[in-house]
């Protein structure tokens, strides 16, 4: 993708299926290892190193932005991975669990691949762009499966990646409408 693809007006998002960079791909390949090993074992195989990318560009930048960012991944239980994140980029370890409001959460015969979640923040002459990129860790069925429209693993990564573009954005608004409530004051 070039730069120039990705600039969209304040607020907008989208989505669109990619494959990872190498450096983007290795600091998943962990995380999905552990979860072959770890209490959610992958009986199919680790998935794919694809992932479902949600840009949004919004207004603003620094601290606030970065905070927002910290606050909504915590608060939809995502575990950062202190080793493999940077300034301006989260990295986090693999969820199990369908995220809350999503048709499939708390379904206790849902297929579960858990997800992996990385949150980019880059400048934009609009604010800065937010990417946030969502990849399944494990494979519910064959690699051609978790393919096609619809399967599980890019069921959750679409949703993933939404929910948490989508929370970023209002956590961004809620606090730039508080902090020029402050300064009317």
């Amino acid at each position: 993708m070039t730069r120039s693809s990705d600039r969209r007006a304040p607020a907008s998002a989208r989505a669109l299926r990619f494959v990872l960079p190498p450096a983007l791909a290795l600091a998943l390949l962990p995380a999905g290892l552990a979860a072959q090993q770890g209490p959610h074992p992958c009986p199919h195989g680790a998935a794919d190193d694809e992932a479902t990318l949600v840009s949004v560009v919004i207004p603003g930048s620094g601290v606030p932005l970065r905070r927002a960012v910290d606050s909504v991944l915590a608060r939809l239980h995502y575990r950062v991975s202190a080793g493999e994140s940077s300034l301006d980029q989260w990295v986090t370890e693999a969820k199990f669990g369908w995220p809350e409001g999503s048709e499939l959460a708390g379904k206790a015969d849902a297929p579960d691949p858990g997800v992996q979640v990385i949150v980019d923040l880059s400048p934009d002459s609009a604010g800065t762009m937010v990417r946030v990129a969502a990849s399944a860790v494990c494979l519910t069925g064959t690699m051609a499966e978790s393919r096609r429209p619809g399967s599980p693993e890019l069921a959750i990564e679409t949703v993933s990646a939404v929910q948490v573009a989508s929370e970023i954005r209002r956590q961004a608004a809620q606090q730039g409408g508080q902090d020029e409530a402050a300064g009317a004051h």
